[in-house]
């Protein structure tokens, strides 16, 4: 019986600690980094087509726009009304909802980039239903380029300059190589996004 008490106490402890842990990463990386998500039509290949136009417009715009995440919501209605001029000079009328918020994403990665599961800021696109494939990438530092790819060392600096060196670690490429710790590290990350994520709209340019 003390055997198992103890165990258990050993435990709990461990699990207060990851938790703890994994709330800071995830803190940390909604905190210093912002996503841009667009949201095609539908998945047809001039919906699709049209998505990347409307996602080329937005990225040149905003490269090198602003130098504070605050910025970036503080352009909402610009980001509606470069996809709605994108939009009608392809000949196309559908509607453009643009959100600021806290959106829960899956594990994805961009190059050299893999970001955990979990909630994220992000500046979130959508034309007309919104019903096709999406796109997204780094909006925050700036990290999105027109042609869908990015330069690594630039991405790696700009990345070093923004997160504590665990978040750093945990979503580029070059600490995955070989790093059982590492990979343990983001499935614990990675599962407490996926318990705890839930969407939350702070601001709406319709």
């Amino acid at each position: 019986m003390k055997r198992f008490l103890t165990f258990l106490i050993i435990t709990v402890f461990m699990m207060f600690l990851l938790i703890g842990y994994s709330t800071s990463v995830n803190s940390n990386l909604s905190q210093n980094i912002v996503r841009l998500h667009v949201l095609a039509n539908s998945d047809s290949k001039e919906d699709q087509e049209l998505k990347l136009k409307v996602r080329d417009a937005i990225i040149e715009h905003s490269q090198n726009n602003f130098t504070k995440k605050e910025d970036v919501q503080s352009k909402l209605d610009e980001y509606r009304a470069i996809a709605e001029k994108v939009i009608a000079e392809n000949g196309y009328d559908y509607k453009v909802q643009v959100e600021y918020g806290n959106f829960k994403f899956p594990t994805k990665e961009y190059n050299n980039l893999r970001l955990p599961a979990g909630n994220y800021d992000a500046v979130r696109v959508k034309i007309g239903k919104a019903e096709g494939k999406n796109w997204w990438c780094v909006m925050f530092p700036p990290l999105c380029f027109v042609d869908g790819t990015t330069d690594t060392a630039y991405a790696e600096e700009k990345l070093k300059s923004s997160l504590d060196k665990e978040s750093y670690d945990i979503i580029t490429s070059k600490s995955k190589k070989g790093s059982t710790p590492f990979e343990i590290k983001f499935k614990i990350v990675e599962f407490y996004g996926k318990l705890c994520g839930k969407d939350k709209v702070y601001a709406k340019s319709k």
